[in-house]
């Protein structure tokens, strides 16, 4: 858990100081979002974010699709994450496979990289249509009747599995978020969540869990959306649940 006094925040992206930087991440989409700020932008890109003298971290690796298209005005380019599992697939059958040998087929056809444990009962026959690998691994999942959640783990990797067995999920609490010290705003949203700002927390990722101690709640929470912003101010924004 990180509780030091953050002061002094930078954010780069490629090595190269950048105006701003923000990174959205949420469970309904696996991939991270950045907007950057930043001129001349293509490709791959690799924004860090951190505070002077007390840390750094990845918060974003992805890239700039299309410049033509992803970079705005006044130089604001927007990239995403997980290009590998964006890429389309062409339809695809097989004869007795089980899960695993699906998925496997699914990843080495679109070059990705994928975290998961799930295991699914052989089939006499089995086949899926075109689409891009990630919309098509949701459907596997879905015709083998598993509980999942797609979500993009540190060094472009993507998880499938139970949201409760998340490498994010299993490595503790992560931030303490106190009334009066570091939590700017804390409101109620619909069903039973919270929404609050902070100070700029590069290390927080979806599915993490924070304690949170506010006259509105006290107790653990799960992410569920993540809104970062390093610039001139820093914030994270974030949708919690109640553990």
């Amino acid at each position: 858990m990180k509780t030091f006094e953050l002061s002094e925040p930078f954010a780069l992206v490629n090595g190269k100081t950048l105006t701003s930087l923000q990174v959205t991440s949420t469970l309904e989409l696996p991939w991270r979002q950045a907007t950057i700020q930043s001129s001349a932008l293509s490709g791959k890109v690799e924004c860090t974010a951190g505070y002077k003298g007390k840390g750094s971290w990845t918060l974003f690796e992805g890239t700039v699709d299309s410049p033509e298209s992803d970079v705005q005005e006044y130089g604001q380019a927007l990239a995403r994450g997980l290009p590998e599992w964006r890429k389309v697939l062409k339809p695809q059958s097989f004869q007795d496979p089980d899960l695993q040998t699906v998925l496997q087929f699914i990843t080495g056809q679109c070059g990705g990289k994928l975290q998961s444990a799930l295991k699914g009962a052989r089939r006499r026959h089995y086949s899926y249509r075109p689409g891009a690998a990630y919309q098509v691994l949701t459907k596997v999942l879905q015709d083998w009747a598993i509980d999942h959640v797609l979500l993009e783990l540190d060094g472009g990797t993507l998880y499938a599995g139970p949201e409760q067995t998340s490498p994010h999920a299993q490595t503790g609490v992560q931030a303490e978020l106190v009334h009066g010290q570091n939590i700017i705003l804390l409101k109620r949203t619909y069903g039973g969540g919270f929404t609050v700002k902070t100070l700029g927390m590069p290390w927080l990722r979806v599915s993490h869990r924070v304690q949170i101690q506010h006259p509105l709640f006290t107790g653990k929470a799960r992410i569920t959306r993540l809104d970062t912003e390093f610039s001139k101010n820093t914030l994270t924004e974030m949708t919690v649940m109640p553990v």
